[in-house]
């Protein structure tokens, strides 16, 4: 069985001079404006290129960090004024991502995505198309419907349980093939002189 294609990073760079960068001074937030970054960076490329961020993520958010959702709700807001995250493309569907993080994402692919392209949808995809890698394949119909993923997913366990079912009707088929060499074979007891 095919190994399943890989979606998101196992690690992402940071810069190290990320506290100079005068974009990312939580001078307002501290320590937990930093926090809260970072999570959400892990949480895009960890996905991939992008974050899918609805009420109960933020909720979920807070708690693992022990923060309020206002705090929350108050950096993710700067971070999206800052221009860290893509404002239009949060304001529209919800999602975060922005044109570093998907050349970042490119940069870290390149590799994997030289032997098997990979696809990504037109419609969170920032970069334009010169700055847009060979290897990365922008998909206008790229499905974006959760309801198929669970689809292919119910197949992947239907294909499991039917190769089982056949491995279990070849073990009776060897059974009978056996059985049936026992009875025509001359007893074990039989010494043949």
């Amino acid at each position: 069985m095919a190994r399943p294609k890989k979606q998101g990073l196992d690690y992402f760079p940071i810069d190290v001079d990320i506290f100079e960068d005068l974009e990312v001074e939580y001078a307002k937030f501290g320590a937990d404006g930093f926090t809260i970054y970072m999570y959400l960076l892990t949480r895009v490329y960890k996905r991939g290129y992008y974050l899918e961020v609805d009420e109960d993520f933020l909720l979920v958010m807070a708690a693992r960090l022990r923060m309020s959702e206002q705090k929350v709700m108050q950096v993710l807001n700067y971070l999206l004024k800052r221009s860290l995250f893509d404002n239009t493309l949060f304001q529209s569907v919800k999602v975060l991502t922005s044109a570093g993080i998907q050349e970042r994402f490119q940069l870290a692919v390149k590799t994997r995505a030289l032997k098997n392209p990979i696809q990504v949808r037109e419609d969170l995809w920032l970069l334009k198309k010169e700055e847009t890698e060979p290897f990365i394949k922008v998909n206008p119909f790229l499905n974006k419907s959760k309801n198929n993923e669970s689809f292919s997913e119910n197949n992947f366990d239907n294909s499991e349980k039917n190769a089982i079912k056949e491995s279990k009707v070849n073990k009776s088929k060897k059974n009978k093939m056996i059985g049936a060499e026992l009875q025509s074979s001359p007893c074990p007891d039989t010494v043949y002189e």
